[in-house]
């Protein structure tokens, strides 16, 4: 065998060792130095009532259809359940603004899986929060746990007429202690941050909407605005936890928006 010809063999071992290495560092990094798995999660589907500036009160709710058996058949091991943002207006023309920003943000496909933090970031939204009503103590996990199968989602925020704050699912009330007929109950969380004390969760009443107290982190204040209403508008999402127990959302869903009167 002439030199050459051993030359061209060494050769092609070493770059058969080197792929083979490179290779091996690619799958180590891969599986062991951050770089993140997508994960999608579908989004729940509208329940059918847009509440936006209805002035019947049988009508200001927020609905939702859940897709549990979607998550659950595609992200099964990472999908918790859903979640409900929020966030106080005292001008429907900056509601209005807001919701056709996000909206459009929240469509566009380039963006729309960055809808959350757009949402919760750059827009403030707040996370509605369920409390134990006897308690006034925030439950931990999702505002609506994951279901083996899909719900009808119905939110009260506040007491007008006949109607009395609350969640449904599927039609029926949905109690803490089903023996003690308590609603579990939907509250504002105005404090920044995520430690709650007992003035941050408070309920959707108009009193308790102090539109100059700058602490209140969930309104968002215009001049010129209402004195005698305010606009509550809110999205869905659905949730989950990723494999380093990092929280991960779908795509937004508009909820509409519910006005709270004097």
């Amino acid at each position: 065998m002439n030199l050459s010809i051993r030359c061209n063999r060494i050769v092609k071992e070493l770059l058969v060792r080197c792929a083979a290495v490179v290779l091996c560092v690619f799958l180590v990094c891969v599986t062991g130095c951050g770089i993140d798995e997508y994960i999608y999660l579908y989004p729940p589907s509208w329940g059918g009532n847009d509440p936006t500036d209805t002035t019947d009160a049988e009508r200001k709710f927020f609905e939702f259809n859940t897709r549990d058996f979607l998550n659950i058949e595609a992200a099964d091991e990472y999908y918790t359940g859903y979640e409900v943002y929020y966030r106080v207006y005292n001008k429907s023309s900056v509601r209005d603004a807001d919701r056709s920003q996000i909206n459009t943000y929240n469509s566009n496909d380039t963006t729309k899986a960055m809808a959350f933090n757009y949402v919760s970031n750059t827009k403030k939204f707040r996370r509605l929060i369920r409390v134990q009503d006897d308690l006034n103590a925030p439950v931990s996990g999702a505002f609506i746990p994951r279901s083996a199968s899909d719900r009808t989602i119905t939110i009260r925020l506040h007491e007008e007429g006949a109607y009395a704050p609350g969640i449904w699912i599927d039609g029926a009330p949905w109690y803490q202690i089903p023996a003690e007929s308590v609603l579990w109950a939907p509250k504002r969380s105005i404090q920044e941050g995520g430690s709650f004390t007992d003035r941050s969760l408070i309920e959707f009443t108009f009193d308790n909407f102090t539109v100059n107290n700058p602490t209140d982190y969930d309104i968002t204040v215009s001049d010129n605005g209402s004195e005698t209403e305010v606009y509550v508008l809110a999205y869905a999402f659905a949730v989950g936890l990723d494999n380093s127990y990092r929280s991960i959302y779908s795509e937004a869903l508009y909820l509409g928006s519910i006005t709270i009167l004097e």
